[in-house]
C-alpha cells in the first residue's frame, strides 16, 4: 500500500470509528518506519492534520461528545508522525522510537475505558512493537526499562480498574499482565514481579472479580496457559513451590504451544519430586526429547547417592542459575538423604544382626555430601534453668550393683553404664556424646533396654529410682544433642524407634504428672526433649494414630511451662515448640486444636512484654508467631481480636530497635507474611502506614545488612507501603489514633475541614465511633495524666460533631454518655472542665 494512502485510510478509520481498520493502518505506519518511501514522501503532515479535523467533524460518532474530541485524536495522529521522524535515525538512536512509541501508548491509555472496542486493539499491537523494539536494543535494565514498564502498567491498570459499563474481555488483561512478567523476568526485578502477583491476587485470581458484570471470562482464553505459566514463575521465585507447582499443571491444561509446554515441564520436574517424590521415567525423555538434556540429573536422583547427585548439579549449575531453578535442585538434597534412610531400613529388615553395622555405615556414606549449605547443629536445650540440673546429674554418685541386685538393670547394661559415666571432663556431655556416638547401636540398646526395665518394674525396690530415670535421660539426651548426634539418633528411629516413642511418651505422663517435685520436673522436661526429637525426626515413618497423641500432649506440656511464672520454664518451653512447629503436618495439628486460641494468646502476651525479654526469647517468640503466619488462621486471629492489637505495633517497634540482624529479619518476615495472607489487604497496609512503617523501612533500607534476604525483604515491604500512602487519609490517623485509646492533640482535632468532611462517618453503624469516643471517658489508659488527656479531647471532638449533626446528643443521652460528660464539669483538670462545660452546653440546647 502506499504511503499517502496508508494515511489517507488512517484518517478514515478514525472519522467511520472502526476498529480493526484503525489497528490494521497503526500495523502499516509501524511496518513502514524508516522505509525510503517514507523518507521520500513529499507531503505536508499539516495537510493531513486538517483532514482527520474534517472526517472527524463529519464523523456521527463525535457529534456534541467530548470524549471524542479533536484535539485528542490530533495528538495521536502528531505522535504517530513523531514515530516516523524517529524511525529515519532507528539505526543510531532506537530510544527515539521507544519513546515516541511510549507517548502512543500514553495518549490510547488515556482514553481505554471510553470504548474500548476502538482502542484496546491499537494498544495491544503498538505495545507488541514496544516490547520487540526493547528487548532487542536494550539488553541492561536502565531508565529506558523503566519508562517501558511503567508504559505497559497503565493499560494494564486502567483494565483492572475499570468502572465503566463497558464490558472487558479478560483476555487484554492477561495479554498485558504476560507483557510484565515477561519485563520483569527479563530485568530480574524480583520485587516488581512480586508486587505485581499481589495485584493480581487482589483482582484477576480473586473469583469475585471474574463475577463482575464489566468482565467477560468467555470463550476460553488462549492466553490463560501463558498466564497461569507467568503466576507459577513469580510463586517459584518468592518460593511458593505447591503453589507454583499447581499453576503450572493448571497451564498444561490449557491450550499451549509446544515451547510453552517445554518450558513449563522445565521447572515441574524438580517441583514434583520435591513435592510427591515422583521421579519421571525414560519414557517421559523418549516423548519430550527437548529435556532429554535433564536426564543424567535425575539419574543421579535414582542410585540414591549424594556424591554422583553433587558432582552431576555441579555440571548443570549454568542452566540451572539462568532458569532460576538452581535453589530448587539444592532443597531435593533432605529428600534424597530421607530415601537413603527409608532404604536403609527396608535393607535392615532382610538382614542378619551381624551384617547390620557395615550397611548402615554404606548408607551413611552415601548420605554424605559437599553441597552447601552444612548439617545444622543438633537441636539442644539452652537456659541457666536447665544447664546446671543437667550438669548436676552427670555428677551425682552412682550404685551401678544395687540398681542391678534391685532388678532395674541386666549386668551387662549396668557394666556398658558404669564405663560410660566413668568418663569426667570439664564438658562431659560432649565427651560422653562422643563416645555414645563412637557405638550408637550399642547405646542405644542399652539406654532403651534399661528404660524399658525401669519403667516396667513393679514398685520401688530400692532408693534412687528417680535418679536412675534422670541419669539414663540424661545420657540419652548427650547422645542426641552431641554435634556427632546423626548416627546415635538414626539408630534410636531406626531400630528402637516404636519402643523409644512408647517408653519416653511414659515418663513424660508419669512425671509431668506431679511437676510440683523438682526431680520429676527435670525428668518431665527431657523426656519431652526427647520425644520432640525423635517425632521431629522421624515423623513420616510414624502412623498418626501414634504422633498425633503424642504431638498434642506436648503441646499440652509445652503450654503448662508457658503460663508458669518462672521465665526460664517459658525459654524451655518455646524452643520446644520451635522444633515442633518446624513440622508443617504438626503446625496444622496445632492450629486445629481446640486450645489454640489460648496456647496462642499466651505466646503474644510474652510478646507483648518485649522490653521484659532477652534477646534468645525475643528471638523465639517472633520465630513462633513466624511460623504461624504462614497460615490464614492465626493471621485472622491477630488481626481480629482486639486483645493483640499491639503485636503490630510491637513487631515495628522490634524491627526498627533490634540491634540483632536475625531478629529485624523475623520482624519483617511476619509483617510481610501478614500482608501476603490478606492478599495485601488495604486495611492491613494502611494500619501499617499509620505507625510510621514507611519512615521505618526507609530508616531500615539505609542501614548496611549481610543478609540479602533481609534486604529483599525489606524492599519488598517499603514498595508496598510507598505504592499505598498516598491513599491514606486525615480519617484514619483519627481511626487509628481512636483504636489506641491513647489520645492527644493531634492537628485533626483542631481542623474545621477535617470535621466538614467527615461527620458522615460518625454517624455509620449506628454511631460506632461515637461510642468509642464516649467509652475512652472512664476507661483506665494507665495514668491519670492520659486520662485527664483523653476526657478533653473525647469532649471536644464530641462537641463538633454535635455543631454539625445535633442529633448525636439523643444517642449521648440514650447511651448514658451524657451524665458522664456534665460529671466532668467538676473534673480537677481545668482543661477537661472547659471542654466538659463547652459540650455540656451544646447538649442542653440541642435536648431542649
Amino acid at each position: 500500500m502506499e504511503w499517502t494512502q496508508l494515511l489517507v485510510d488512517y484518517c478514515a478509520a478514525i472519522a467511520d470509528h472502526d476498529t480493526m481498520k484503525l489497528a490494521v493502518f497503526f500495523v502499516g505506519i509501524l511496518q513502514q518506519q524508516g522505509t525510503a518511501e517514507v523518507s521520500e514522501t513529499k507531503l505536508s503532515f499539516n495537510i493531513v492534520n486538517s483532514e482527520i479535523r474534517q472526517a472527524l467533524e463529519n464523523s456521527p460518532h463525535s457529534n456534541n461528545n467530548d470524549d471524542y474530541d479533536d484535539d485528542y485524536f490530533q495528538q495521536l495522529f502528531l505522535a504517530s508522525i513523531d514515530l516516523l521522524t524517529a524511525s529515519k535515525g532507528a539505526n543510531s538512536n532506537p530510544e527515539s522510537i521507544v519513546k515516541a512509541e511510549i507517548a502512543i501508548v500514553n495518549l490510547l491509555s488515556k482514553k481505554l475505558l471510553v470504548d474500548p472496542s476502538f482502542y484496546l486493539s491499537p494498544v495491544i499491537i503498538v505495545v507488541k512493537n514496544l516490547r520487540r523494539t526493547v528487548f532487542k536494543n536494550f539488553p541492561e535494565d536502565g531508565q529506558i526499562i523503566d519508562d517501558f514498564s511503567n508504559c505497559i502498567q497503565r493499560p494494564f491498570k486502567v483494565l483492572i480498574s475499570n468502572k465503566s459499563e463497558n464490558i472487558i474481555n479478560i483476555s487484554a488483561i492477561h495479554i498485558f499482565t504476560s507483557h510484565l512478567f515477561s519485563i520483569y523476568l527479563k530485568y530480574n526485578k524480583i520485587n516488581a514481579l512480586i508486587n505485581l502477583y499481589k495485584v493480581l491476587s487482589g483482582t484477576v485470581l480473586n473469583e469475585n472479580f471474574n463475577k463482575r458484570a464489566n468482565i467477560d471470562t468467555t470463550p476460553a482464553l488462549p492466553t490463560q496457559a501463558l498466564f497461569n505459566y507467568f503466576i507459577g514463575l513469580s510463586h517459584l521465585i518468592q518460593s511458593n513451590y505447591v503453589k507454583a507447582h499447581t499453576s503450572f499443571q493448571e497451564a498444561l491444561s490449557y491450550k499451549h504451544s509446544k515451547s510453552l509446554g517445554t518450558k513449563i515441564r522445565f521447572y515441574l520436574l524438580p517441583l514434583r519430586y520435591l513435592i510427591d517424590g515422583e521421579l519421571p521415567r525414560d519414557a517421559f525423555f523418549e516423548k519430550y526429547k527437548e529435556l532429554i538434556v535433564l536426564k543424567p540429573l535425575f539419574s543421579s536422583m535414582k542410585k540414591l547417592s549424594l556424591e554422583a547427585y553433587s558432582l552431576t548439579l555441579s555440571q548443570f549449575k549454568p542452566l540451572l542459575l539462568h532458569f532460576k531453578v538452581y535453589s530448587i535442585y539444592l532443597k531435593l538434597v533432605p529428600k534424597i538423604q530421607l530415601q537413603i534412610v527409608k532404604s536403609t531400613y527396608e535393607i535392615f529388615k532382610s538382614i542378619t544382626e551381624s551384617e547390620k553395622p557395615h550397611i548402615v555405615q554404606q548408607h551413611i556414606s552415601q548420605m554424605t555430601t559437599s553441597l552447601p549449605p552444612p548439617p545444622l547443629s543438633p537441636f539442644a536445650l539452652e537456659g541457666e534453668y536447665i544447664i546446671p540440673i543437667l550438669n548436676n546429674i552427670r555428677t551425682r554418685p552412682i550404685s551401678w550393683t544395687s540398681f542391678t541386685k534391685a532388678g532395674y538393670l541386666t549386668p551387662e547394661n549396668a557394666s556398658a553404664l558404669k564405663d560410660l559415666t566413668s568418663l569426667h571432663h570439664q564438658e562431659e556431655s560432649k565427651v560422653r556424646g562422643k563416645a555414645i556416638a563412637g557405638d550408637p547401636q550399642l547405646y542405644a540398646k542399652v539406654l532403651i533396654e534399661s528404660l524399658d526395665l525401669l519403667v516396667n518394674s513393679n514398685g520401688l525396690k530400692v532408693d534412687g529410682e528417680t535418679d536412675l530415670f534422670s541419669i539414663l535421660l540424661t545420657l540419652l539426651y548427650d547422645g542426641i544433642s552431641t554435634p556427632a548426634a546423626g548416627p546415635f539418633t538414626s539408630a534410636l528411629i531406626t531400630t528402637y524407634k516404636d519402643k523409644s516413642i512408647d517408653i519416653i511418651g511414659t515418663l513424660l505422663n508419669k512425671f509431668q504428672a506431679d511437676f510440683e517435685n523438682e526431680e520429676n520436673q527435670i525428668i518431665a522436661i527431657i523426656a519431652a526433649y526427647i520425644l520432640t526429637v525423635i517425632l521431629t525426626t522421624a515423623w513420616e515413618s510414624i502412623d498418626h494414630s501414634v504422633s498425633h497423641p503424642l504431638v498434642e500432649n506436648l503441646f499440652a506440656f509445652v503450654h503448662d511451662k508457658l503460663l508458669a511464672n518462672d521465665t526460664q520454664l517459658k525459654f524451655i518451653a518455646l524452643q520446644l515448640l520451635k522444633e515442633l512447629l518446624s513440622i508443617k503436618e504438626f503446625k496444622i495439628l496445632y492450629i486445629k486444636s481446640s486450645d489454640f486460641e489460648t496456647h496462642y494468646a499466651s505466646v503474644l502476651e510474652l510478646l507483648k512484654n518485649n522490653g521484659k525479654l532477652d534477646l534468645q526469647m525475643r528471638y523465639l517468640t517472633i520465630y513462633y508467631l513466624w511460623v504461624l503466619t504462614f497460615e490464614k488462621e492465626p493471621v485472622k486471629l491477630l488481626l481480629e481480636t482486639p486483645a493483640h492489637a499491639n503485636i503490630i505495633p510491637v513487631l515495628f517497634q522490634i524491627a526498627n530497635d533490634a540491634v540483632k540482624e536475625k531478629v529485624v529479619r523475623l520482624s519483617i518476615a511476619v509483617l510481610l507474611n501478614i500482608l501476603r495472607a490478606t492478599s495485601n489487604s488495604p486495611q492491613v497496609v494502611k494500619k501499617y502506614l499509620l505507625l510510621n512503617g514507611l519512615n521505618i523501612m526507609q530508616n531500615l533500607l539505609a542501614r548496611k545488612w549481610s543478609d540479602e534476604d533481609l534486604r529483599l525483604d525489606l524492599e519488598d515491604l517499603h514498595a508496598t507501603l510507598a505504592d499505598s500512602v498516598k491513599s491514606l487519609t486525615t480519617f484514619d490517623e483519627y481511626e487509628n489514633e481512636l483504636s489506641t485509646k491513647v489520645l492527644h492533640w493531634s492537628p485533626c482535632h483542631k481542623n474545621q475541614e477535617f470535621w466538614l468532611d467527615n461527620v458522615d462517618k460518625f454517624k455509620e453503624n449506628n454511631w460506632k465511633i461515637v461510642r468509642q469516643l464516649t467509652d475512652l471517658l472512664t476507661a483506665d489508659p494507665g495514668s491519670e495524666k492520659q486520662l485527664y488527656l483523653n476526657q478533653a479531647v473525647v469532649c471536644h471532638d464530641i462537641a463538633m460533631i454535635m455543631k454539625l449533626s445535633p442529633e448525636v446528643s439523643k444517642v449521648l443521652a440514650s447511651t448514658g454518655a451524657k451524665t458522664k460528660i456534665m460529671t466532668l464539669m467538676n473534673s480537677p483538670d481545668s482543661n477537661v472542665k472547659f471542654e466538659a462545660l463547652r459540650t455540656t452546653q451544646l447538649l442542653v440546647a440541642n435536648l431542649l
